[in-house]
Formats: C-alpha cells, sequence, structure tokens
C-alpha cells in the first residue's frame, strides 16, 4: 500500500497518543509516533473544500474539526477547540485559516501552524452564523447576542460595521462573487441585500412562509437558492429578483444547500437524510440519493470537478458520491461515542455505552464482547453487585437487563416514562431508576416488578447513586434539588439546599461521609451526607462537567467535562493535583476501577483511555459502529486490533512529517496478542516504508 501523503499541522490530535520518540537511528531506523485517525462521533454540521481543493474540512457536534486528504479521503488532522460542540465552519477563500463557530465562540483557526488564532471578541449567540468575503478581508455574520449583522475586519482583528437594523434570529448569509454584496435570508421567508460600505440595506426580495434555514448563490451570482423551515425550495434570479420556481411543502425541511461548480445544478440535504439534485436553471427536482447504510445526510458540498458530492451524515459519517450515476465511491465510518463507563465490581470488565451498543473490555485492553442496542445512544449503565448482569438504559423508556457472560437480554423494565438514570443496590436485586417525571422507581431485578416508587422531584430525575453500604440512596434533578432516601423504606431522609445548576452527576466517597455532586456548570460540591452540610466547591473546569468518580482510598477525585479535561483533585486540599488531556472534544464519562489503580475515561470521539493511579495513559482503546476496536499502549507502539481496526491509528516519523503511513503495514512487527506485561518492554524501531 502507498503512504498517505498529509499535510503535517502541529496540534492535538489525541492529545497524548504521540510519543517521546523520533529520534532517528542507524540506516533511516527510528521510533515513530501513534497518530489517532478517528471519525467524527456525532452529527456533522458542515463540509467544505479548501480553496485548492487538497483538504476537506468538517464540522462535528462532538466538538472537533477534521481535515480529510481531498484526493483519497483520508483523515489528515483532528483540530481540537476544546468545546462542547463546533457549530459551523468557513474556509477563507485565500486558505490557511478557518473560521469556526465553536459553542457560542467564533475562533479563527490558523491552518498553517495548527493553533487557533484567536477568537473575535463580542458577545455572540450559539446559533450564529458566518461567511467570508471573497477576498477574505472580511467575515460577516448574523445571530449576535444583540441581533445585528456585523462585519469583522479580520487582518485589524476589529469590527468595521455593523448595521443598526436588526437582523433576525440566526439568519444565512452568502456573499456575491465580486464581494459588493451581502445576502441574508430573513423571517419572512425572502431576502434583504447588504452592502459592508453601506448604513442602509441595498434591496430586499419579499417572501412568504417561514424564515429562511439555508441559502446559497450560484458560481456566476446569477440564481438564489433558499430553503425556509416551512419544507419550501426556492430559487430566485438576482438581476430580476423574480422567482424561478418553488417547491412547496416538501415533507421534510431542508438542512443544507451547494451549487454545482458550473451552476448548472444544485444539492440539497433534508432532515430525512436524503440528497436531492436539482435543475439549476428551472428549480426541478432530479436525482435523489437515499441514505446510505441508514447513514442520514446533514451537509453537503460539492468536488471542483463537479463529479462527486461529499455528504456529512448524522452519525458522523462521510460518503462520497458519484454524481454521474449515483454511487457511492467512499465512506468514511464514524466513531462510536462513549457516552457512559462502568466497571464490574471485581474489576475485571470495563462496560462502554455508545450509540445502542455497549461493548465490555477487559482489564487488559481487549474487547470480549458487544451486547447489541439498536442505534439509540447509551444514557446509563449499573452492574449487579456479583457483576453477573448489566443494566442498559438507552435513548428510550426502557431499562434493559443483559446476561454479560452469555451476552443474552434477561429482561426489559417498563417505567411509565422516559429513564435518566440507573443505578444497582450494593446489598442485591434493588435496582433504582431516575425518571422524566421526577419519580424514582425501585425494582425488584429478579421479577421485574415495581417495588417502591419515591416522590419529591418536580422535574426529571437526571442522577440516583447507592451510598456504599446501600442504606441510602442519593437523587438529584435538572433543578439542581439533592435528596436522600432511605434505601430500605423509600422514605425521604433529608433535602440539601437547592444548587444553581442542574445535578447531572452523583459520587459517593468510599466511606459514605461525603456525596460529590456537579453537572450544567463547571462547579463541584462537596456535600457532607450525615448533617447536610455544603462542603468544599471544586472549580477549574470551563464547561459543563459530566462526570465524577472516587478513588478507592477516598483521597482523589476524578471528574471530566465537555471542555475536553479529565481532573484528578486532591480532596484534602481541594486542588487540581493534574490536568489530564486524552481527548479529541469532549469527555463523557469516567470510572474508577473497584480494585484500585486505575480509572477509565470515555470521550464523545470514540476513544476511552485508561490511566494510571498517577494520571499516566496506560491504555487506549477505540470502536466504530460497525464493530471494528482497536487498543494500543499510548507512549509505545503495541497494539491489538480487529481486523479492520487498524485503520483507527496511523504511524509517523520525525524523518518523514508528511507522511502518514497505515498502521497495517506494521501489524507483524508490532501486534501483540494482549497489551499485559507492557512496562519492561523498549519501543520498537522502525523505518518508513
Amino acid at each position: 500500500m502507498a503512504g498517505v501523503a498529509a499535510l503535517f499541522i502541529p496540534v492535538l490530535f489525541m492529545a497524548g497518543l504521540t510519543m517521546d520518540g523520533g529520534t532517528p537511528g542507524p540506516a533511516g531506523v527510528e521510533t515513530p509516533e501513534l497518530v489517532p485517525r478517528l471519525g467524527h462521533a456525532s452529527r456533522v454540521v458542515r463540509v467544505e473544500w479548501s480553496p485548492d481543493e487538497k483538504m476537506l474540512a468538517s464540522a462535528s457536534w462532538d466538538g472537533t474539526v477534521k481535515l480529510w486528504a481531498g484526493d483519497t479521503g483520508a483523515l489528515l488532522q483532528t483540530l481540537v477547540p476544546r468545546v462542547e460542540r463546533v457549530r459551523d465552519l468557513a474556509w477563507s477563500p485565500v486558505g490557511g485559516t478557518l473560521a469556526l463557530v465553536a459553542d457560542d465562540r467564533v475562533m479563527l483557526w490558523d491552518v498553517a501552524s495548527g493553533a487557533p488564532a484567536r477568537f473575535l471578541p463580542g458577545q455572540f449567540d450559539s446559533t450564529i452564523r458566518i461567511a467570508w468575503s471573497p477576498d477574505g478581508r472580511t467575515l460577516a455574520m448574523s445571530g449576535t447576542a444583540d441581533g445585528k449583522l456585523k462585519f469583522w475586519d479580520v487582518a485589524k482583528g476589529a469590527l468595521s460595521r455593523q448595521h443598526a437594523e436588526s437582523v433576525p434570529y440566526s439568519q444565512p448569509l452568502v456573499w456575491s462573487r465580486d464581494g459588493r454584496t451581502l445576502v441574508v435570508g430573513n423571517s419572512k421567508g425572502g431576502l434583504t441585500f447588504w452592502s459592508p460600505d453601506a448604513p442602509e440595506p441595498l434591496g430586499s426580495i419579499p417572501g412568504e412562509g417561514g424564515s429562511i434555514w439555508a441559502l446559497a448563490m450560484s458560481p456566476d451570482s446569477r440564481r438564489l437558492v433558499a430553503a425556509d423551515v416551512m419544507g419550501n425550495v426556492k430559487v430566485w434570479d438576482v438581476a430580476t429578483g423574480t422567482r424561478v420556481q418553488a417547491r412547496s411543502g416538501l415533507a421534510y425541511k431542508v438542512v443544507s444547500l451547494a451549487w454545482s461548480p458550473d451552476g448548472s445544478q444544485f444539492a440539497s440535504a433534508n432532515e430525512a437524510g436524503e440528497l436531492h439534485l436539482w435543475d439549476g436553471a428551472t428549480g426541478e427536482r432530479g436525482r435523489t440519493f437515499p441514505p446510505q447504510e441508514g447513514r442520514k445526510a446533514s451537509a453537503v458540498t460539492w468536488s471542483r470537478d463537479g463529479g462527486t458530492l461529499v455528504a456529512g451524515s448524522q452519525d458522523g459519517s462521510l460518503s462520497f458520491w458519484n454524481v454521474a450515476d449515483g454511487a457511492v465511491v467512499r465512506t468514511r465510518v464514524s466513531s462510536n461515542p462513549a457516552w457512559a463507563l462502568a466497571w464490574s465490581r471485581d474489576g475485571q470488565t470495563l462496560a462502554v455505552g455508545g450509540m445502542g451498543d455497549v461493548a465490555l473490555w477487559n482489564a487488559a485492553g481487549r474487547r470480549t464482547r458487544v451486547l447489541p442496542g439498536g442505534s439509540l445512544e447509551v444514557l446509563g449503565l449499573s452492574w449487579r453487585p456479583d457483576g453477573k448482569m448489566l443494566a442498559v438504559v438507552t435513548d428510550v423508556d426502557r431499562v434493559v437487563l443483559w446476561d454479560v457472560t452469555r451476552g443474552t437480554s434477561v429482561r426489559t423494565l417498563n417505567p411509565d416514562g422516559r429513564v435518566w438514570s440507573v443505578a444497582w443496590s450494593p446489598r442485591g436485586p434493588l435496582l433504582s431508576t431516575g425518571g422524566e417525571d421526577g419519580s424514582i422507581v425501585l425494582w425488584n431485578s429478579g421479577k421485574g416488578t415495581a417495588v417502591r416508587t419515591l416522590k419529591g422531584h418536580a422535574v426529571p430525575v437526571v442522577a440516583v447513586a447507592w451510598s456504599p453500604d446501600g442504606r441510602l440512596l442519593a437523587s438529584s434533578d435538572e433543578d439542581g434539588e439533592l435528596r436522600l432516601w432511605n434505601g430500605a423504606t423509600g422514605a425521604p431522609v433529608r433535602t440539601f439546599d437547592r444548587e444553581p445548576f442542574a445535578i447531572r452527576t452523583l459520587a459517593w466517597s468510599p466511606d459514605g461521609r461525603t456525596l460529590a455532586a456537579a453537572g450544567r456548570g463547571p462547579s463541584i460540591v462537596l456535600w457532607n451526607a450525615a448533617n447536610g452540610a455544603r462542603g468544599r466547591a471544586l472549580a477549574g473546569h470551563i464547561g459543563d462537567v459530566s462526570s465524577l468518580t472516587w478513588s478507592p482510598d477516598g483521597r482523589t477525585l476524578v471528574s471530566s467535562g465537555m471542555d475536553g479535561t479529565v481532573k484528578r483533585w486532591n480532596i484534602a486540599t481541594g486542588d487540581v493535583a493534574a490536568d489530564l488531556i486524552g481527548h479529541a472534544g469532549a469527555v463523557s464519562s469516567v470510572a474508577w476501577n473497584p480494585k484500585g489503580g486505575t480509572f477509565a475515561s470515555g470521550g464523545l470521539d470514540g476513544s476511552v483511555v485508561l490511566w494510571s493511579e498517577a494520571g499516566e495513559r496506560e491504555r487506549w482503546m477505540a470502536s466504530d459502529t460497525g464493530g471494528e476496536w482497536l487498543a494500543c499502549h499510548p507512549t509505545r507502539l503495541f497494539f491489538t486490533a480487529s481486523e479492520g481496526g487498524g485503520d483507527f491509528a496511523g504511524i509517523r516519523f520525525a524523518s518523514e512529517p508528511r507522511t502518514v503511513y497505515p498502521l497495517e503495514r506494521y501489524r507483524q512487527e508490532l501486534g501483540l496478542k494482549d497489551l499485559s506485561g507492557l512496562e519492561a518492554k523498549v519501543p520498537p524501531a522502525l523505518q518508513p516504508r
């Protein structure tokens, strides 16, 4: 196989996977680095070619931007803004810079150096829209906090003009080819024309129907196509302002539009995940590209030669379509996000919940079994104390109990309404679930029947946690209320002072004296379980805290955040003992091995990292929605993988920084049957080939 030519960009890949090696040895032999090559793990919201079409950029709700080789479609790089979601991107027409809408901020990323150039100052909305002027000097944006249309001078990093007249919430915008006119959608289904140099609109085209959702201008600036929230697609002649064609009452809203390079056609992607081709002159709909293998399109763009459509999908995958015959040329499969983690009590098995499926990994880093669960995300996991059964909450109104030895579902619990959380009592068969209606149900897991319903919360209960001795049950809700219940009788024990944020994760200290709570916001609060006193608040994250776990000795608390970090806290001092970076994007879950020594973190990028108690990376694992998986030692090159799992990583040498070699090429030299006993091993030296 030929090596994959890649532009080297020195930026966090999945931080921590690169090695300290790289020193050339005799005859060109050297220790390379392992480069992760995972796809997106969530909805792709934008795909766009670089001006020279050597790279394709994709933005995703998983909090990352990925750069792909234009010729092969191979993953070159992952840009990690350290935000919860990337909502939009736009490539500067002069190349080199990507503008990103990252959460509620606008960021300029210098692709050549691989580092964020700067954030644009100001207050923005999370649904802001952006568009570069053709000369790359000005960035226009709508959906700002004050509702005004703004023009930024990119070189100066300053606002050059803002229009006093309010621009409707989050309207799409597009520049004419000569850069003199900016077209902005409006809430009436029409268009408004602005100049960056004039204080008043140049004109408008009236419309009827709902607000414009997607907008695109033909390459010659003679045609405009717009789609509104009511499912209407309209084509206008720019010179005359007349509507050429309109398709009304489409079954699904169009979420993305793109013109072919010659302007003869445009493509659309709708909420059902379908791709359609339309005649650019008449507005008549032509070929339909149905969702490929259930991958629903969410963003679309054309190749420069007009022969290929690239579609980003709701599951995070990318598909390359041949326009002439409607065939799929290639697909880049999405990663399977690690939404939830749970260790068995004996510390031998780690359960990882993704999009419906639950993967079981042994302590050595080998995937041993998959419990199939469909296509919905896993919201919660809990082991029965004997480790023989696992409770799984999916994004539906049910809890499935699995026999992990046989890999079969034993029974399904069907509460009244949606379930958000689950926890198995340390004392045995009693299982608790927190529901959408604010109730907590205690179940006899052996019979599958409800034993008792606890009522007190007025809003959804998003976290439940048993004390280590099983005598108390803690629950928390979306309004920041935290309660304690008697595990045997179900009687209320205590209601804590309300927090100003939704409490979405709870963790008891091993001695049962302290309850850690966190959620919507960056703070972690430690509560005295005996008297209900509010203790120390731990501050360090810059976004929502997603999960908490205690070390078995109770001296350390580990937290994960949507800011992409894992933090180790010294409970005695309340200080951050270490910031651990090991994921590309948000970290959704952490879990300490009950036997001590290691803890795991799971990311929305699809990766799971096993850390030593001191915070050193010992294992890195990943799997996709298609059943492939890989596990490796993050500071050495030893790995084990399924037949296709080697595609999740590549090999790069310091002497050839612009080339990433397929891991498969080195499988015989690097592969191991397991990853145990690596501490005494020396990373191998290889020769680029």
